[in-house]
């Protein structure tokens, strides 16, 4: 079966054979630097549970939900700029609600007469 380029020209079995073989490699490669930075944000999240959002991080967020949200960044320090980002909105957002009374001093709703405590 043919193989063609971007253009719509032929390529050879041999051109197309190596082409794959480099879009597995860059797949392998971003796969493990994707790893390598869903750890590093997962890492500073814990070692920040009691700052800010980091906790809604650590407790909400899947690897893949992680990812997602670093998509695009080359570098430790950027996944984690971009999280920082999310937690900030997570803290931003539990501030608020604490401010007009909403939560417990445990993070809470209150309960009331008709809610069920289990």
């Amino acid at each position: 079966m043919p193989q063609f380029d971007r253009l719509g020209n032929d390529m050879s079995d041999d051109i197309a054979d190596a082409l794959a073989d480099e879009e597995a490699k860059a797949d392998v490669a971003h796969s493990a630097l994707m790893k390598e930075l869903v750890e590093a944000v997962k890492n500073h999240a814990k070692a920040n549970y009691s700052k800010g959002g980091w906790d809604m991080v650590v407790e909400c967020y899947e690897d893949s939900e992680i990812e997602e949200e670093i998509a695009g960044c080359r570098t430790k320090e950027e996944a984690i700029a971009r999280l920082a980002e999310v937690a900030d909105c997570y803290h931003d957002r539990r501030q608020d609600v604490w401010a007009a009374g909403g939560l417990d001093e445990n993070g809470r709703l209150p309960l009331t007469d008709g809610d069920i405590d289990y």
